[in-house]
């Protein structure tokens, strides 16, 4: 026998991949997909599902409402309805901002440890944010905009919108409901 006489031919050799190229990596099913998810989408959550605490909504609440009666009072010596629609238009997108160190949610929330996410695994964005957002957003108009006529609805609105976060089992609020998000722990 000799060296070109072994019997069976033998598999071609793939060459090395290329130093600088790096294999795409498979996501598995608890694992998302590297290459499609932003490394901030979200913060860690810790209850999918539940009412989260809600002394921690009422302060984060209570934080953003002071945030924009700041922005109220900067802008106020310059125009009383711009002020308030500016402050309302805080309260109306405050979910949906994309700073990083915001990460989709409020102020008030980011110091609560909450967040907000979509019932249909989406990422929050501004749209949403406005679909939920709008009945609290209507308080802050009052302040320099037809104050006979909205501040009665904005109250009423209010109201009922705290009823159902202390009342309804989840936590869910009428705005909630309305947009499909749902307030949740976090631990960052």
């Amino acid at each position: 026998m000799t060296d070109n006489d072994s019997g069976a031919p033998l598999p071609p050799i793939e060459p090395d991949p290329a130093p600088d190229t790096v294999p795409t990596p498979v996501p598995t099913a608890d694992q998302p997909d590297p290459v499609t998810t932003p490394p901030t989408a979200e913060p860690h959550v810790t209850t999918a599902s539940g009412k989260p605490d809600v002394g921690r909504r009422v302060l984060a609440y209570v934080i953003d409402w002071v945030v924009a009666m700041v922005i109220f009072a900067i802008l106020s010596p310059l125009s009383g309805p711009l002020a308030s629609l500016v402050g309302a238009a805080y309260l109306l997108l405050r979910d949906g901002f994309e700073f990083d160190f915001m990460r989709g949610r409020s102020l008030g929330k980011k110091l609560m440890n909450l967040t907000v996410t979509r019932t249909s695994s989406g990422v929050m964005d501004l749209a949403t944010s406005a679909r939920r957002n709008w009945p609290l957003a209507l308080s802050m108009l009052p302040l320099g905009l037809l104050w006979l006529i909205i501040a009665p609805i904005a109250l009423a609105i209010g109201l009922y919108e705290a009823y159902l976060v202390f009342t309804s089992e989840d936590g869910r609020r009428w705005g909630d409901r309305m947009a499909g998000t749902q307030v949740v722990e976090t631990t960052a």
